[in-house]
């Protein structure tokens, strides 16, 4: 789901409390929650084209954004079976080293697509295609998704 193409009765998003105070990702706990209470769903057409902006939060604060998305999913599921919900801090300190680990790898990988992306559109094919590689040694299993993805449109 894309935050920009959301459309959603206010008194659901009343229901489940909102967004959150963690900052960057209350997208993805809202969604979370609203999917607790009832259902969501895409439509089938494109609705929005999405320019990245190396700029942005998206961008600027990938780790936080990646580490609350697992928040969000931590919660999530903790929700699901009647435990407290943990803050960004508790949340951290209870990853496990892999996890961290992990994490740190996702975030690289996602830090070089797109590098990938930018050098592609300057015309650096060369070091495009360095990043790339880089990417897909640092989160083989989303660089096989991508490619499926591509293959498949």
């Amino acid at each position: 789901m894309s935050h920009p193409t959301v459309v959603v009765r206010a008194e659901a998003v009343r229901h489940v409390g909102g967004y959150w105070d963690h900052g960057v990702s209350e997208d993805w706990d809202l969604y979370l929650k609203l999917a607790q209470f009832g259902h969501l769903a895409n439509v089938s057409v494109p609705v929005l084209r999405y320019n990245y902006n190396f700029g942005s939060i998206n961008s600027t604060q990938l780790a936080t954004v990646r580490r609350n998305i697992g928040l969000a999913i931590v919660n999530y599921r903790r929700r699901e079976t009647g435990w407290t919900e943990l803050g960004p801090s508790e949340h951290l300190r209870s990853l496990t080293v892999l996890a961290r680990l992990r994490l740190s790898r996702e975030v690289a990988s996602l830090q070089h697509y797109r590098q990938f992306l930018l050098c592609r559109a300057e015309g650096r094919q060369l070091l495009a295609w360095w990043h790339l590689g880089v990417c897909a040694c640092l989160w083989p299993e989303q660089s096989v998704r991508r490619i499926l993805s591509r293959l498949r449109r």
